[in-house]
């Protein structure tokens, strides 16, 4: 009589065959759906560290791809203030021409000096994204003052009355202000006004920026502006001319003193027109860096994904043929199985 333990050894041998074989038919039918490997660790043991490195890559590549994307919303945000704030100067000039002789001189000087104030505060304020661009580093809070609106710009306002004041002997409302001379007008523009708006009277009376633009990464090792700073020369000059012709336009001049108020304005603007330009060029160069990092990024992008795919990717043919296998391989051991269950004692005499 047959040993009934080696009969159940016999009989059990195909089937454990049998499962190894549908776990392992299940694990390649996965990795043909997916077209990954199922398991790195398994069939790439030497190149799980350097998929992890590909990993750390891959996700640090989006994260400044995302980045790069503000920080080009802040650019252009910039850049359009910019346009905005060189069309403004420009209608100024005209403005400041017509006004020269006109019999509405002064009406003409308050009228657009404070509306040019106001829209360059609006523009030097600009943000984008929760971030002022012209705050330089302090890019949480409007950084330039408003002299139409109540806080800071009506102090800022103040503090221009009080200097004519402090240079006239009286205050802008006084009709003392017919006497004043063109050339005592554009002495108190070029002095008390102009010490208001230098470095130090900008930042102590109207600008909450930094000096420096807010530095921003584009790529491993790679840094740009992301903005600009309102303490830039121009935009002081620019806020001072408009300023002297918004509070000062309306005062009861003469002809002689409105005239040289409005020319020098006029000259303030002219001059200063370069600096903007200047800022502008510095904005397309950032503008530009952070297009050759996004296109080194993309580039760094697909060698990475390449790479990552190397050690992940199933061979759709290799991975084809060894399904086909072990169905052959299962039917098989399914055949030797029926086989076996079919013995019986005679046949082992």
């Amino acid at each position: 009589m047959m040993n009934p333990v080696a009969t159940r050894l016999i009989t059990a041998a195909p089937r454990d065959a049998i499962s190894q074989l549908q776990r392992e038919l299940i694990t390649r039918q996965r990795e043909l759906a997916s077209g990954k490997i199922d398991d790195i660790g398994l069939a790439r043991g030497g190149t799980v560290r350097r998929n992890l490195e590909l990993d750390r890559t891959l996700s640090d590549i989006t994260s400044f791809k995302d980045l790069n994307a503000v920080t080009g919303a802040r650019l252009s945000g910039t850049q359009n203030a910019l346009k905005a704030i060189t069309a403004n100067a420009n209608a100024m000039v005209n403005a400041m021409i017509t006004a020269r002789d006109a019999p509405s001189a002064g009406a003409i000087l308050r009228e657009k000096g404070l509306a040019a104030a106001s829209d360059l505060a609006r523009a030097l304020n600009t943000e984008v994204a929760g971030v002022f661009v012209f705050g330089g580093e302090n890019g949480a809070a409007p950084p330039v003052a408003d002299i139409a609106a109540p806080g800071p710009g009506a102090a800022a306002k103040a503090s221009l009355e009080a200097a004519f004041t402090t240079f006239f002997g009286f205050a802008p409302d006084d009709p003392s202000a017919a006497s004043i001379t063109g050339a005592e007008i554009k002495a108190f523009y070029d002095g008390p006004l102009t010490a208001l708006f230098d470095a130090s009277g900008w930042k102590a009376g109207w600008s909450n920026a930094s000096d420096s633009a807010l530095s921003v990464g584009i790529a491993p090792n790679q840094f740009t502006q992301g903005g600009s700073s309102a303490n830039q020369r121009g935009f002081s000059e620019l806020m001072k001319a408009y300023s002297a012709a918004g509070v000062f336009g309306g005062v009861a001049l003469n002809d002689g003193a409105r005239g040289a108020l409005a020319d020098s304005v006029r000259d303030t603007i002219v001059a200063v027109r370069a600096d903007v330009a200047a800022v502008q060029s510095q904005v397309g160069f950032s503008e530009e860096r952070v297009a050759s990092a996004n296109a080194s990024l993309a580039d760094m992008e697909l060698i990475a994904a390449r790479a990552k795919g190397d050690i992940e990717n199933a061979d759709p043919f290799e991975t084809a043929t060894r399904i086909n296998a072990i169905i052959t391989g299962i039917e098989a051991s399914y055949a030797l199985t029926a086989r076996l269950q079919k013995l019986s004692l005679t046949n082992y005499l």
